[in-house]
């Protein structure tokens, strides 16, 4: 099985610190073909933990939403604790 973060296309382009607009994006890839839906997987973050961060990530969210071809999909956000003590979240 692949390592999903060698397929998320957001993460790769936030690690590497390369900015696009996704309409852009959209834009490039209907050179070579038609797209017709492009899926955003994300989980809304807490409110209560993070007040600021979610609201920019709720303003992000409403722009992507007005993109056309663009789907937001909410998915539920996995807390997991490694060995170590660290935390990641998964996105299910």
């Amino acid at each position: 099985m692949e390592d999903s973060s060698k397929l998320n296309i957001y993460n790769n382009l936030k690690r590497h610190k390369i900015r696009i607009s996704f309409e852009e994006l959209i834009r490039r890839l209907e050179i070579e073909r038609e797209v017709t839906d492009v899926c955003f997987y994300t989980a809304e973050l807490d409110e209560e933990f993070n007040p600021k961060k979610y609201k920019e990530h709720h303003k992000f969210l409403e722009k992507l939403r007005k993109i056309p071809k663009f789907r937001v999909v909410l998915c539920n956000l996995k807390k997991n604790i490694l060995k170590d003590g660290s935390i990641y979240y998964d996105i299910k």
